[in-house]
């Protein structure tokens, strides 16, 4: 897959990821700064910075991941593709 294609894919990924851990757990200061990477790996992206979007997003997806395996749901949400 071409790096800006995959840098997409996980932009997605990730704006689905908070999504959910927003519905399952409410604000916790951990979505929070998961949303902060995801707008600077939306700026890097849009910058041609491709690999400093790839790693600000995918930061961000390990911090909402980290809740779903706290709380032990991500079982439940690989399904989801998430």
């Amino acid at each position: 897959m071409e790096e800006r294609k995959r840098v997409e894919k996980d932009i997605e990924k990730l704006k689905k990821a908070i999504r959910k851990a927003k519905e399952l757990f409410g604000e916790k200061e951990s979505i929070k700064w998961a949303e902060n990477y995801l707008k600077d790996g939306e700026y890097y992206l849009e910058k041609g910075e491709l690999f400093t979007a790839f790693g600000c997003v995918n930061y961000g997806y390990g911090l909402v991941d980290s809740l779903f395996i706290e709380n032990k749901v991500k079982e439940s949400l690989i399904k989801e593709g998430l």
